[in-house]
């Protein structure tokens, strides 16, 4: 990474010094949109052009470093991050998963959740409504009854609604166990860099284990 960042600025030094050498930079040209004289130096697209007409080379070498350079930076950075966390990245997409296993149940329970409650509330419903027809009751009676069973009824599908929708749009958290292997950044670097003397720590410390 470090030499294509090296090849990188050193290529850009090169193409600068080429066009400080021609005297591109104190050219000027006339633009015609204006009608007036423009130095290149102003011009970005102008000098890569004029670049890319004597020096194709140069500039696919430059951006080639350029590109090198941003994703050898990314990969070490990505490492960086799984020094952090204490994970290979095997472990990292294990995590993942476990984390996806456990978003999935906690939401079939949730809707399990939903579903009884629903459930509950229909078997009432129906309750309700068989009493209100077989009851006997005057007309007058069973008009009012109708009617507030009626907006039970509304009362009811609206909250079942709502509970899909705060369902799906609550985002649901759920508790990871911590990673045993997480010792701090520098801790994990240390582990990393001097395995072998950890390595050795941590079979006697198993040997005195089975010895007890």
């Amino acid at each position: 990474m470090a030499m294509c960042c090296y090849g990188g600025i050193l290529a850009f030094a090169i193409l600068g010094g080429e066009l400080k050498r021609h005297g591109v930079l104190d050219h000027r040209y006339m633009d015609w949109q204006t009608g007036e004289y423009v130095y290149l130096a102003k011009q970005p697209a102008k000098l890569l052009e004029w670049l890319l007409v004597y020096f194709p080379v140069g500039v696919a070498l430059t951006v080639f470093m350029v590109l090198a350079c941003m994703l050898l930076s990314g990969f070490f950075a990505y490492q960086l991050y799984l020094i952090s966390q204490g994970k290979t990245q095997y472990e990292a997409f294990r995590w993942i998963d476990l984390h996806k296993f456990l978003l999935e149940e906690e939401e079939k329970r949730l809707k399990e959740v939903v579903e009884a409650r629903c459930k509950l509330s229909s078997s009432r419903l129906r309750h309700d409504l068989d009493d209100t027809i077989n009851g006997g009751a005057a007309p007058e009676a069973q008009g009012k009854q109708m009617s507030l069973l009626f907006r039970r009824v509304i009362t009811s599908i609206l909250w079942r609604i709502s509970e899909c929708l705060t369902l799906r749009r609550n985002r649901i958290q759920v508790h990871i166990p911590p990673n045993p292997y997480n010792h701090g950044f520098a801790k994990n670097l240390a582990e990393i860099l001097f395995y072998e003397r950890y390595l050795s720590a941590a079979c006697k410390t198993v040997s005195i284990k089975k010895e007890n």
